[in-house]
């Protein structure tokens, strides 16, 4: 069984994630061609299979490339391509362009991989030589190559098959149980399983290419009926690790082999076409649909993970954890964090390259446990499993105003352990209770040295870093505001960051760092230092317009980075005052990481990220929730910023994600519109190939609030684009926020007014309605389960309180409040009193009461506005 085992993680470690064998459709001739144009049930099969197969021929029957791309466009997954065309002499020209319509169509509707499947046109059928191969590498360096084989001859062909990505086989299934005329002591079918065997052990696809055969199918017992046949074959002979690999490729055909004959009369059974390529696909499908287990809704998805269809049973939950093994290897066949974790009929065992490992398969675990609860048994399988980046992080904003209560707290990490998150921060400006500063942080309940203590051990029990947090330099407005510290600012007059030249800031931050760091067993320190516009406008000014902004910014960096230094901590930085100017980067020290953020889709694109990798400096790539400044969040433009963060990220070489949530103008938006954002930054993070696309919903829906109707998830991600509805925004900003945070927010002259404004905000408010009455049929078994209902539903009534605010306002002469007829300033006036009160109700379940009075601030000066319209109320 250990050698067993070997060599199921060595096939692990090369192979894509394997849940079961794919399934091509071959399009590659003429009668199919034509078949697929006029076909109905074209779509049905195209949506289902995971590629296509295109042949030189194909083009010459398609002339039109729209006709081209109306056929491949209705494949779904648009996973792999395979461009199917001679080799011979007269290809080695690059200039020549014979099989660029071959692979110009896929490429041209999106395709995310094009194969080229590539044989000697001398030999039909044969085998490219080692130097057509690397000919052919040389030319087309950007493709994957096939070739094709109609016996596997693995020592003839030894040099040829080091160079090839993979293997076509093409095989008569009417013929299986014949002996082999190049293997005397084989059959045809026992050499098919040796090429799987030997293609998928070293890592390679094998695309089983199935024709008819050489006989007319309606004479051959039925195509179909030959190839379930050899279907379950297969399954019967092959252990389950080769027939549910997605490296094992089957790809029927419609033409005879050997006669290169089209078969062009389909036979029509139970309204699938019986005898020709589609309706073998459909086949396939089916049998792969009867094979394969329901995958898992696992969070994140693992790299590999390979199901049997066998159980281990259970009648508690506690005989799992007493048939369970752990190792611990270190060797090189493990990478850091990584794990697998093996579960047999009778015992489960997990080996790992650390301890942090060990937990994260026990994480891995635990949601399959809780998945399958209910049916006492979880499926036989093995899950090969390791992260992308080393650190994946979250930091949380305890300053604006929300500040969570411990057992909040310890939730959340819990929450965070079993993603694989292993760093968190709480972003920091004045609510830790420094001793000597009781006037800024009496009002708002802050966390004290003993609960960061605690708070420090148990994330080391998770194997999370709590990593210190404070801002140093600008957003020190809840200092800089009294009299005791306003002389440190640049503007005394509009207090918010530090001046940089005065001697008394840099001695202000290092008592706060005297007393902060002692609490953190962590080596690393977020000091902030992020968007101090002010710089240069005040008190620094002639040291500015000598030396420049950059240098004054730097050289009061550097001074906090001596801080640093002082307590052994790597001093993490936000970058974004240093954007503009990359010769700065190759300046920092070893010992700091750039934390380069950007909130908006696009705005971690490669050029900017590429010039922190150039230079050579360590760095962090850090998205948002995008949930600041909005009542449910912003999902797509929430999911391209993290698939932007995380490619560059690793194009570049960021050590590290940092997944930032933050809470402007008063953290309206609740707890459950985070976790979108956090378990796609935490899926993507681990493991991005296999987690870009996750279905995020259904893995909340089974990960965290356990609905068995998976709706939950999917109200909260609908929700969170709503704000598109009424179209164009206030900047990033939802006009809805905008609406309620001023009442002296001017729509008449912002961009999104349009005739048909009142028309998209009412069918917004419908929407919201909508989704929101779905929660009564939702069946969440989580401990939180009414509370995540309450602020779901406070959230959708804030937020259709602005929408209907907005309504009224466009409705009158001015657009402004004090024009809404007093009928309807009364009846808004109730409306927001009820949903402040239950607004403070909801807070207080998962919060502290210190920051309460200014989240409602906004609201209450709406409410005053109702009340008494001509008087001015200033947003904070």
């Amino acid at each position: 069984m250990k050698k067993h085992l070997k060599l199921v993680i060595i096939f692990l470690l090369f192979s894509f994630v394997a849940h079961a064998y794919k399934v091509f459709l071959h399009v590659g001739h003429d009668f199919t061609a034509k078949e697929l144009l006029k076909s109905n049930g074209w779509g049905n099969v195209a949506n289902r299979v995971d590629g296509v197969w295109v042949f030189d021929a194909w083009t010459r029957t398609l002339t039109k490339k729209s006709d081209r791309d109306k056929v491949l466009d209705n494949i779904k997954t648009k996973d792999f391509a395979i461009a199917e065309f001679h080799w011979s002499p007269a290809f080695v020209d690059p200039q020549k362009v014979k099989i660029n319509p071959v692979i110009d169509a896929p490429e041209r509707v999106g395709f995310s991989n094009v194969w080229c499947m590539v044989y000697n046109e001398r030999n039909y059928g044969s085998t490219l030589s080692s130097e057509e191969i690397k000919h052919f590498r040389k030319i087309y360096p950007k493709y994957k190559l096939i070739t094709n084989c109609r016996a596997f001859r693995p020592k003839m062909f030894s040099e040829e098959l080091k160079l090839l990505d993979g293997l076509s086989y093409e095989f008569n299934p009417a013929t299986c149980n014949e002996i082999s005329p190049h293997f005397p002591n084989q059959t045809r079918l026992e050499n098919v399983i040796q090429t799987i065997k030997w293609a998928v052990d070293n890592h390679k696809k094998i695309f089983l290419l199935i024709p008819p055969g050489d006989k007319n199918p309606a004479e051959n017992n039925n195509f179909i009926t030959v190839f379930k046949k050899l279907l379950r074959n297969l399954n019967s002979k092959l252990e389950k690790i080769y027939i549910m690999s997605d490296n094992l490729i089957i790809v029927p055909a419609t033409y005879d082999c050997r006669k290169r004959k089209v078969h062009n009369t389909p036979e029509k059974i139970n309204g699938k076409y019986a005898n020709t390529g589609t309706g073998a696909t459909l086949a396939a499908l089916d049998f792969r649909d009867k094979l394969k287990l329901r995958d898992l809704a696992l969070l994140p998805i693992p790299k590999q993970i390979v199901y049997s269809d066998t159980f281990f049973h259970f009648k508690k939950t506690s005989e799992i954890k007493k048939s369970l093994t752990v190792k611990i290897d270190d060797s090189k066949s493990l990478e850091n964090q990584g794990y697998i974790l093996h579960i047999l009929t009778d015992k489960i065992k997990i080996t790992a390259h650390d301890k942090q490992g060990v937990f994260y398969a026990k994480m891995t675990l635990q949601q399959i446990v809780r998945q399958c609860a209910n049916k006492k048994k979880i499926p036989c399988l093995v899950i090969y499993d390791y992260p992308d980046f080393l650190n994946r992080g979250v930091m949380l904003d305890i300053s604006r105003d929300k500040v969570p209560k411990m057992e909040s707290l310890k939730k959340f990490i819990n929450t965070l352990a079993e993603w694989k998150i292993n760093q968190f921060q709480l972003y920091t400006e004045h609510t830790f209770a420094y001793k000597n500063h009781k006037t800024v942080w009496k009002d708002y309940s802050p966390m004290t040295a003993k609960q960061i203590q605690e708070l420090n051990s148990y994330c080391k029990r998770r194997f999370i870093d709590l990593v210190p947090n404070q801002n140093s330099f600008g957003h020190l407005e809840r200092w800089l505001g009294y009299k005791e510290y306003n002389d440190m600012a640049e503007v005394p007059s509009y207090p918010s960051a530090l001046n940089p030249v005065n001697p008394r800031s840099i001695k202000f931050i290092e008592e706060l760092y005297d007393e902060l760091l002692p609490n953190f067993s962590s080596k690393l320190f977020n000091v902030g230092c992020d968007e101090t516009w002010q710089l240069g406008t005040g008190g620094s000014s002639n040291a500015v317009a000598e030396l420049g902004k950059e240098q004054v910014y730097y050289n009061f960096l550097m001074k906090i980075y001596d801080l640093t230094q002082k307590h052994n901590k790597t001093m993490m930085f936000w970058a974004d005052m240093l954007y503009g100017h990359p010769d700065y980067f190759k300046k920092l020290p070893s010992n700091s990481i750039a934390l380069v953020w950007g909130y908006i889709a696009g705005q971690l694109g490669e050029s900017k990220i590429s010039k922190f990798g150039e230079a050579g400096c360590r760095f962090y790539v850090c998205p948002s929730t995008c949930t600041f400044n909005s009542h449910f969040g912003r999902t797509s433009n929430m999911i391209q910023n993290v698939r932007d963060a995380v490619e560059n990220g690793r194009k570049f070489g960021a050590e590290g994600l940092l997944m930032t949530i933050w809470g402007d103008q008063g953290n309206w938006q609740q707890l459950p519109f985070e976790y979108p954002g956090l378990a796609y930054a935490a899926a993507a993070s681990w493991n991005y190939k296999g987690n870009k696309n996750i279905d995020i919903s259904l893995a909340l829906d089974k990960n965290l609030f356990m609905d068995s109707s998976n709706i939950v998830g999917k109200i909260i991600c609908e929700l969170g684009d709503s704000y598109l509805l009424p179209g164009k925004q206030v900047g990033f900003l939802p006009v809805v926020s905008k609406v309620l945070y001023n009442p002296n927010f001017s729509i008449i002259d912002e961009q999104w007014i349009n005739s048909n404004s009142v028309k998209s905000l009412e069918k917004t408010i419908r929407k919201i309605n909508a989704l929101t009455e779905q929660l009564s049929n939702s069946d969440m078994q989580c401990d939180d389960a009414e509370l995540i209902k309450a602020e779901i539903k406070i959230g959708a009534a804030l937020a259709n309180h602005g929408y209907k605010l907005a309504v009224v306002r466009l409705k009158t002469k001015s657009k402004t409040v004090k024009d809404i007829p007093e009928k309807y300033r009364q009846q808004l006036a109730a409306e927001l009193q009820k949903i402040i009160k239950q607004y403070k109700k909801i807070w207080m379940k998962r919060n502290r009461k210190g920051g309460l009075n200014d989240s409602v601030k906004n609201l209450e000066n709406l409410l005053n506005a109702y009340s008494a319209p001509d008087q001015k109320n200033d947003n904070r």
